[in-house]
């Protein structure tokens, strides 16, 4: 990404089971789509959650830190719902 741009990511969860949560490091971003379709509003997330099978479209602005600065791009799954069989 170039500082000062802003760039659009599209986000995929192609797994089977767990849904993930997507953020960046002080980088607030915009959902602008869902599964092909588009999305006005919210601004200034700082995080996404991506279902199983479900698509996103996020607008980054690369307007924090200086040019050269890394930031970690972090894709949790959400274990919430995970039952332990064996217990």
């Amino acid at each position: 990404m170039k500082a000062g741009k802003r760039t659009r990511l599209r986000i995929l969860n192609t797994g089977s089971f767990g849904m993930y949560r997507i953020s960046i490091d002080r980088h607030p971003f915009d959902l602008v789509e869902l599964d092909d379709t588009a999305v006005y509003g919210p601004t200034g997330m700082h995080e996404v959650q991506v279902a199983v099978g479900q698509r996103a479209s996020i607008i980054i602005n690369a307007d924090q830190g200086i040019v050269g600065d890394g930031f970690f791009l972090r894709a949790n799954i959400v274990t919430g719902k995970f039952v332990d069989r064996e217990s």
